[in-house]
């Protein structure tokens, strides 16, 4: 529950879809399965035979959410800096990811369809998704509570907004975190593409994308292609 609650905030706040677990090594071109266990890998467009072109990466840039019930800021004795945290409820986060960095495969038209010719040849795999956008981040900080009234104090910051520019280290935690502190080098979020298959074959093949954990659509609704947008159909 935590984490489908952390994927759909993400999803909510950015417009993209968060990898899980946090730390999980995602590439542009990547096929496999997104569940809300995670991200898994099968295969690539390359190992598929289809050939991939980034676009050139724009400015770099700052990500910044945070879903708690409390934040309180600290100064000891000895002049520490500390932060104290409490999230209130399973699924409550930090986020914080700097120096961020958006790669795209170019001419998605093109690797389109060649995603629908790889299902038509029984080749590409209903429920596969393609990643097609990865936010790569020099520095990225992930809390995630996954037990209701967790709390934890950080030495190192006085607030949220300078997690990744100061060193961190946790003093006191109570509950169950997940924890990435100051982590170089993370792929925090993502985009992707299925294809799914017209009704009965009436309709032709198109890419299109997913809006939801619970818009994964049956094997045998599969013959379009589109983007994978993880979306809570509530």
């Amino acid at each position: 529950m935590s984490a489908k609650r952390y994927l759909e905030a993400v999803r909510a706040q950015f417009g993209y879809l968060g990898t899980w677990l946090p730390n999980t090594a995602i590439r542009l071109g990547d096929v496999g399965f997104y569940t809300p266990e995670g991200f898994r890998v099968e295969t690539s467009l390359r190992r598929l035979g289809v050939s991939v072109r980034s676009r050139p990466a724009g400015v770099p840039g700052d990500l910044s959410h945070t879903s708690v019930a409390s934040v309180k800021a600290t100064v000891g004795l000895k002049g520490v800096p500390a932060l104290s945290l409490g999230f209130g409820r399973a699924g409550g986060f930090v986020f914080q990811a700097t120096g961020c960095k958006v790669k795209q495969i170019d001419d998605l038209d093109t690797v389109g369809i060649e995603m629908v010719n790889l299902c038509q040849q029984n080749i590409w795999q209903p429920g596969w998704v393609l990643v097609d956008t990865i936010v790569e981040a020099d520095k990225t900080t992930i809390l995630v509570s996954q037990s209701d009234d967790a709390t934890v104090d950080l030495s190192g910051p006085t607030t949220i907004s300078a997690l990744n520019e100061a060193s961190l280290a946790v003093t006191a935690q109570s509950g169950s975190l997940l924890q990435f502190l100051g982590q170089p080098g993370l792929t925090p979020l993502f985009r992707g593409r299925r294809v799914s298959r017209g009704f009965l074959g009436l309709f032709k093949d198109k890419v299109e994308v997913m809006r939801g954990i619970d818009d994964v659509l049956p094997p045998t609704e599969f013959e379009e292609v589109g983007a994978l947008d993880f979306e809570d159909d509530r």
